[in-house]
């Protein structure tokens, strides 16, 4: 019990919600965003890109 405790499965590790402003993000930002999550341990995310008013970025999603 202690050892899936300390080393659980990825079915229980935490997740995100992980909203894009409209395409304001680049391949590389993406890439360091999820490779940070992943070193603290999220192991689940649910991706929306919103449109909140904000001038389009050049990303396309």
């Amino acid at each position: 019990m202690k050892l899936e405790f300390l080393k659980p499965d990825d079915s229980y590790k935490p997740g995100v919600y992980w909203y894009f402003m409209d395409g304001n993000m680049t391949a590389e930002t993406m890439t360091k965003d999820l490779e940070s999550m992943k070193k603290v341990g999220i192991g689940n995310l649910i991706f929306l890109e919103v449109n909140v008013g904000i001038p389009r970025g050049k990303a396309k999603l």
